[in-house]
């Protein structure tokens, strides 16, 4: 499974879940600039589980295809009176 988690709105780290020990999930985050794995996080379980801190894809590609809807909406210009 890959996923995104989010920190005050925004995308935080992505990354796939590679294993699960107790009420931790190891996670192996990727590079924003060359998509390589780059290290192994802990994650508490709950955070995971949590839709406004986590989200889970299947797949690499419907990852980024999130990824990229998830940039576009938040580079949409504001307009007067919303």
């Amino acid at each position: 499974m890959f996923l995104h988690t989010f920190d005050s709105g925004g995308i935080y780290w992505q990354g796939r879940v590679v294993a699960m020990d107790g009420d931790m999930v190891l996670v192996e985050l990727f590079s924003w600039l060359t998509a390589e794995p780059t290290e192994v996080v802990a994650i508490p379980k709950e955070t995971i589980y949590t839709p406004s801190k986590c989200t889970l894809y299947l797949s690499a590609d419907k990852m980024r295809v999130a990824y990229e809807k998830i940039v576009r909406r938040e580079r949409r210009p504001l307009r007067a009176g919303v």
